[in-house]
């Protein structure tokens, strides 16, 4: 699962990053998945270490919800938070960032709890 959460982190900090710039460098909102991926790519990291294994992969589980509740919040309930709601028109990528980073985390989630129960049933 630490290799997973690293690949995930690796893709979310360039799905970031590469939003940062295709906006112009003006919405710094773009970068919320690099905030996401950096610490699921540590918390990877820190899992190739067997006394910290587990709380790392319960840390990225936790990011990953984190991040998948964001994308949620932002794709489908944008008036939540006025101050975003009322920019949407300026970035039309803005959707389709948060519908990815809803996807990637979605799927770390999923893939983090299959084998958090895997492991349960092992020991």
């Amino acid at each position: 699962m630490s290799e997973t959460s690293m690949g995930i982190g690796t893709a979310l900090s360039m799905l970031g990053i590469g939003a940062f710039f295709n906006s112009s460098r003006k919405h710094v909102t773009a970068l919320i998945p690099v905030f996401l991926g950096v610490p699921l790519f540590l918390l990877g990291l820190a899992a190739h270490k067997e006394d910290l294994a587990e709380k790392a992969a319960l840390g990225a589980t936790g990011v990953s919800l984190a991040g998948l509740l964001v994308s949620v919040q932002g794709l489908f309930f944008p008036q939540m938070f006025a101050e975003t709601a009322e920019s949407r028109g300026d970035y039309p990528m803005r959707a389709a960032v948060q519908a990815m980073t809803g996807v990637l985390c979605a799927s770390h989630l999923g893939l983090a709890i299959r084998s958090l129960i895997q492991e349960a049933k092992d020991s």
